[in-house]
């Protein structure tokens, strides 16, 4: 291992003073690239599925706020893509990735709706400032909408990952444990939405690439799990002291690892 940075102290004092996230609660199973990012602050290396997530957010962002409509989107989304989508995607030898994911992403956006007289738009990348258990928390929640017939209140997440589904419609075995991740960012943004609004009836997640839409009832056993889950890996991430790499996926060492230009680990 490489020797730290910063002194013992120093890193306590960067953990004392974190305002924790998502991102950085989840991405902790490779504790060195960790501490790289988040107490060394070392800049992060984009990568091309980042980039593409980029591009689409920001699309439906302006349609969402009524800056772009059904027939600017795809136009929009076109425009776009080459500025922000600069890293190239892994090679494979049966398909043209970027291609793929480009194609699939205008015919989302060629395809776009989304029924405003049925939906009012709370919020748009709203941003979020709220505690779990002790911890300062900040975030972002894609979409809220309020169902005007119902009253009933959808957190919306645009996701750009691509699942497997069973003939039920619901996720594969081989997608659970992604998905339990997306259910876990949204029940942690549950937190500060059901103290403005009173509740949360759904959730939602937008598969851009899937161009189908996944929605699951509030579930109050799952929303405490979230929150107990966020809490005892932030316990273990202020207790960490060894930091040391994990390089068992040498794919997302050497393609989605944000510190891979810098690690000394990677094959």
């Amino acid at each position: 291992m490489k020797e730290y940075e910063l002194t013992p102290e120093e890193i306590k004092d960067k953990l004392d003073n974190m305002i924790w996230s998502f991102s950085r609660v989840n991405s902790s199973s490779c504790l060195y690239a960790w501490y790289l990012q988040y107490i060394e602050e070392q800049e992060p290396m984009a990568n091309a599925y980042a980039q593409f997530g980029t591009v689409c957010h920001q699309t439906l962002e302006k349609f969402l706020k009524g800056e772009l409509d059904i027939f600017t989107a795809a136009s929009y989304y076109q425009d776009n893509y080459p500025s922000i989508v600069t890293c190239d995607f892994p090679s494979n030898k049966y398909v043209d990735l970027g291609e793929k994911a480009y194609n699939e992403g205008l015919e989302y956006f060629n395809n776009i709706d989304f029924d405003f007289d049925k939906y009012e738009v709370l919020g748009v990348e709203e941003e979020l400032n709220f505690k779990v258990g002790k911890y300062l928390f900040h975030g972002f929640a894609d979409a809220i909408y309020r169902d005007k017939e119902t009253n009933e209140i959808i957190l919306r997440d645009h996701k750009t990952s691509s699942f497997k589904y069973l003939k039920n419609g619901s996720v594969s075995k081989t997608n659970a444990e992604h998905f339990k991740e997306f259910r876990y960012q949204e029940y942690l943004y549950c937190i500060p939405l059901i103290e403005k609004y009173g509740k949360v009836d759904w959730l939602s997640w937008n598969m851009i690439r899937d161009q189908r839409e996944i929605k699951i009832p509030f579930d109050k056993k799952e929303f405490e799990e979230a929150k107990k889950w966020c809490v005892e890996t932030i316990k273990r991430l202020r207790s960490e002291v060894m930091w040391l790499p994990d390089t068992s996926n040498q794919y997302k060492c050497n393609v989605i690892c944000n510190q891979r230009g810098i690690c000394p680990y990677k094959q």
